[in-house]
């Protein structure tokens, strides 16, 4: 869900274009909208009964899936018949991985899923709700609505308009790519909690990025290491934090230079200690070591993935759990070839929207 829930937050930058950019950056002044009221000018914050009402339209859409059981894709197995890995003692277990001396090995693992934060959740709701599924969902959804806060945050944050803001958000929000991650017990405690970490973060990012204050800086980096013990999609985090950096970064700075240089650091550290976490856990960057496809098959497939995900955003019919995608073996094949151009043209779509932004970068 996550790598496919960011794509509405680009939309909402070109929505924005250079006027809602200027305005996020105090070094640029643009002409007055005549749209804009004073009010809006001198406000501080987003209206929050645009938060609210946001809220509500999403809790109507799923409150429905509190009436589900545990079902048996993954429910069961994972937790109705697994409630002896659901035990505190377990915890340590969860972050630093079972023992090979271990004669017992309790813990049920999926080869190569390092995912710590979301297992102690599932621990978390199991201690507190027992084998109640009513009460799971009423937990999810809860988990899911504060996601879409931090969503609508951050979006109006780059906008800093309510009505674009609240409609980039609802996108975000109804979009049918997310209702496996919310009505699907298994996916719920997985989806739910590195977006909410995710957004968490950068908005914490973005409060760092105003007023340059430390603690907004170690929060982000707090948050974007969590999204990492979440799932490994957290990875997309770090990288469109520095990505925005250095798109946006301002020479009208005390001293740029030392101030964007502890960003990346701070990346840099929090990647470090989640491989060094993941490799003790694992032994190795996956289960054993040895993966299940080469370097070139993973290469050669990326963009018939990437082109899949992305007409799933765009046209979201005949949606699945999972997509049976052959592997692409031949760079010859029609299965690289025509994916691979879809991409270059989207990266070339995507240069063209950002060209404004780097050149206000470059001559500010």
């Amino acid at each position: 869900m996550l790598r496919l829930s960011i794509l509405p937050l680009f939309v909402a930058l070109d929505l924005g274009a250079i006027p809602a950019t200027c305005r996020y950056h105090r070094h640029y002044e643009p002409a007055e909208n005549p749209l804009m009221t004073q009010d809006q000018h001198s406000a501080t914050g987003p209206s929050l009964k645009y938060g609210m009402f946001l809220l509500a339209v999403t809790l109507l859409i799923y409150v429905q899936i509190v009436r589900f059981p545990f079902l048996d894709f993954d429910d069961k197995p994972f937790i109705v018949q697994n409630q002896a890995t659901l035990q505190w003692k377990m915890v340590p277990t969860l972050f630093l991985g079972i023992s090979r001396s271990d004669p017992n090995k309790l813990l049920p693992t999926i080869p190569n899923l390092y995912r710590p934060i979301t297992s102690l959740w599932i621990v978390l709701n199991y201690k507190t709700f027992g084998l109640r599924p009513m009460l799971w969902r009423f937990s999810s959804l809860f988990l899911y609505l504060l996601g879409v806060w931090f969503f609508w945050r951050v979006a109006w944050k780059f906008l800093r308009d309510d009505f674009s803001a609240f409609a980039a958000s609802v996108l975000y929000a109804i979009h049918p790519v997310h209702v496996e991650g919310v009505a699907w017990l298994s996916g719920a405690n997985v989806e739910p909690v590195v977006a909410v970490f995710f957004f968490a973060g950068f908005l914490a990012y973005l409060r760092w990025w105003e007023n340059g204050k430390t603690a907004w800086l170690v929060g982000c980096g707090i948050l974007a290491l969590m999204a990492l013990l979440s799932k490994e999609t957290g990875m997309a985090l770090p990288v469109l934090i520095v990505c925005h950096a250095f798109l946006f970064r301002s020479s009208a700075e005390a001293d740029p230079r030392a101030r964007s240089a502890w960003l990346p650091m701070t990346m840099a550290v929090v990647i470090l200690i989640y491989l060094v976490m993941r490799f003790h856990a694992v032994q190795g960057l996956v289960m054993g070591g040895k993966p299940s496809h080469t370097w070139k098959e993973i290469f050669l497939t990326a963009p018939l993935l990437f082109v899949t995900y992305l007409k799933h955003v765009f046209w979201p019919v005949s949606l699945g759990t999972w997509y049976d995608l052959p592997v692409v073996r031949d760079p010859a094949s029609m299965n690289f070839i025509v994916p691979l151009a879809f991409c270059l043209a989207y990266v070339v779509v995507l240069i063209w929207s950002l060209k404004p932004r780097l050149l206000l970068r470059r001559f500010s």
